[in-house]
């Protein structure tokens, strides 16, 4: 996704140029692109279909991004409860399901909003093409000076570039109605700088990602602990995992106080509803020292009182009885694990990636 919101300026800019320099029309430049786009030529063809697959992108990469934010929420708020740090909840964000619904909104319809431009020919679809055009802008400008309050997670570094780029964009548009610039010029610096700014975003977001993964790998570890780089995975890691029914698919060194001190692993296994993600501690005796959940699909109010950690039928946060287990195939629901009543699938599905993070780690030796 971040590699194609840092190419999409490159793919626009390259698909109008080639528009403008094939147009049989000389004088598009002096009214709008609209009239670039307003023909059935090869040039206008070109410059439509370029906003078009523009759009797309957007709402693709959007999607991708607002999934990141809202596993990164939901990640910050159970590690901060299950380590008793943050007792009153400091690091929730009030309505954030809301603020995120309404970002989430705002840039598809900004996706849109080219696709319509480029689908909507001026002359046989003007009000359309006018609705999309002319609300384009109106979107752009909720998104920059809404943001702090619609992802509050975001660097200052993105609020400062939404800032920024409303406040240039503002002074052309006041430049062109003193009669001193052109509608064109407006269009041109507006739909580059919104590009610019969903490269900045798209970006904060994979360095939400990467945050996200370090909070992941050290609520699984002894406080204070260290990371090396990431560590290439045998074939014979991959097996031993496979062979409990989970996927190994990244894994770290651990370091506590300067000492090797095993291994923190990205774990995949089946749930009731699909894939459960999870980040596992193993120590260096072949100890489970902790598991997070980084992503799910399992049901709510079901399958999410397990990757919530919540308290099992004996009275134990599910998660948390995995500590200091040890043994790959060991780990049995209905025996050495107890499920959360309704959620046995879901159980059983961290429990895979339990053993599976165990056999890895004994074939690591």
């Amino acid at each position: 996704a971040k590699t194609i919101a840092s190419l999409l300026p490159f793919f626009v800019i390259s698909g109008v140029v080639t528009a403008g320099m094939t147009t049989d029309d000389p004088y598009w430049y002096h009214n709008n692109f609209s009239q670039l786009g307003d023909r059935t030529t090869f040039a206008a063809r070109m410059f439509n279909s370029t906003l078009i697959l523009a759009g797309t992108c957007i709402i693709i990469v959007s999607y991708f991004a607002i999934s990141e934010l809202v596993t990164t929420e939901r990640l910050q708020r159970l590690w901060h409860d299950r380590t008793n740090r943050d007792p009153n909840r400091g690091y929730e964000i009030p309505h954030f399901m809301l603020r995120i619904s309404i970002l989430s909104f705002l840039l598809m319809v900004a996706g849109l909003a080219f696709i319509g431009i480029g689908v909507f020919r001026y002359t046989p679809h003007n009000l359309l093409h006018n609705i999309c055009a002319k609300g384009l802008p109106f979107v752009m400008l909720l998104l920059f000076v809404l943001l702090p309050w619609l992802a509050p997670r975001l660097s200052k570094a993105v609020m400062v570039a939404s800032d920024l780029t409303a406040l240039v964009c503002a002074a052309f548009w006041v430049n062109m109605m003193m009669g001193h610039n052109t509608l064109t010029n407006v269009e041109a610096l507006a739909g580059l700088a919104f590009l610019g700014w969903f490269i900045v975003f798209s970006r904060q977001i994979a360095a939400i990602e990467a945050e996200k993964t370090r909070v992941a790998m050290s609520a699984v570890v002894p406080e204070g602990s260290e990371f090396t780089d990431k560590l290439e995975i045998s074939q014979d890691v991959i097996d031993a995992a496979a062979a409990q029914g989970g996927k190994v698919t990244e894994l770290y060194g651990v370091k506590t106080g300067g000492a090797d001190n095993g291994y923190v692993m990205k774990v995949s296994a089946s749930g009731s509803q699909g894939t459960i993600v999870m980040m596992i501690g193993v120590d260096a005796n072949k100890a489970i020292t902790g598991i997070s959940v980084v992503s799910h699909s399992e049901t709510s109010g079901i399958g999410t009182k397990v990757v919530g950690n919540e308290p099992n039928t004996a009275g134990v946060p599910v998660l948390d009885q995995f500590q200091g287990m040890s043994g790959a195939g060991s780990l049995v629901v209905g025996k050495t694990i107890t499920a959360i009543s309704g959620a046995t699938v879901s159980t059983k599905g961290i429990t895979m990636g339990a053993n599976a993070a165990l056999a890895a780690a004994e074939v690591l030796g």
